[in-house]
This record gives structure tokens, sequence and C-alpha cells, in this order.
């Protein structure tokens, strides 16, 4: 006997297009890496995962280093709980590997023979009213970030 969980059409769309609905979700740094952009422009390459309904999905978001999106970065340190590293001016982007944070999600239609895709719109500050909200017995208290594989189940909202 096989036992699954039936999917509505939505769901199965999604499922096929690799696609989830916008919104506000959890995320892991699953990879990041320092590169330059096509643009000669000094970035990072963030891998982030999220769980969904519809499984596991990756997103890449490309954090400029300076210029007119930098503020990007800035959110992504907010939301894993780098503000010091973030106000040092100075970090390794590997040591991101493992944290968690929040991101308001997208959808980028298609264009120019690409297809649709999720896209990062935003990061959640860590802390946040959108942010997940501390139990009872973690208010109060400033907490470090946490690495994936120090998280129990009892930190994970999904």
């Amino acid at each position: 006997m096989v036992t699954f969980d039936p999917m509505d059409d939505k769901e199965a769309e999604a499922s096929k297009t690799g696609l989830f609905d916008p919104g506000v979700y959890r995320f892991v740094v699953a990879e990041a890496d320092e590169t330059v952009s096509s643009s000669g422009n000094d970035m990072i390459v963030a891998k982030l995962e999220f769980e969904t309904t519809t499984g596991i999905r990756t997103v890449y978001d490309y954090l400029l280093i300076s210029g007119r999106m930098a503020w990007k970065l800035k959110g992504f340190c907010e939301s894993i709980g780098w503000t010091e590293q973030y106000a040092s001016g100075s970090f390794e982007a590997s040591d991101m590997v493992g944290l968690m944070g929040e991101a308001s999600i997208g959808i980028q239609e298609a264009n120019n023979g690409y297809p649709a895709k999720n896209v990062v719109e935003d990061y959640i500050k860590e802390g946040s009213e959108v942010a997940t909200k501390p139990s009872k017995k973690s208010e109060g208290k400033k907490k470090k970030p946490k690495k994936a594989d120090e998280v129990t189940e009892d930190d994970i909202p999904f």
C-alpha cells in the first residue's frame, strides 16, 4: 500500500515548475561564495534553501558589496543575526553557511527566454514583527545565530 498526501492543482503545478507561493519563509544558507559580477562588482552569491509545502526549494541571491543594491547585503546580514559582522565592514562569506534567517519571496515573471523564478524581494530583520516570534522561554534573551546543525525541532517554525 502506498500512502501519500494528495496535492491540489496549485500544489501540483508548483511542484512541476519548482516555484513556490510569494510570502515570508525561513531559510538556511547552503552556500555563500565571494565572487565578482559580470559588471566587475564584488558580490556574494548565496544559495538559500527554503522549506515549503512542496518540499525544499533553492533560491540564489546575488548580494552586491557596494552600489545601489548594497542595501540587500545589510538586510541579509541583519536577517541571519550578523549585525556586528556587517558593522565591522569585513567578514568571510563562507562563515554564513548553516545560518538561518527569513526572507520575503516573490516571483519574477518569465522574460527574454528565461522561465519564471522565485526571487528574494527583501530580508526580514531578526526580531522584527514579521519574523517568527520567540517562545516564552527564549523571550528577552539575546541569542547568537545558530548553525543549521545546532537547530532542534523546537527551533523550526514549520
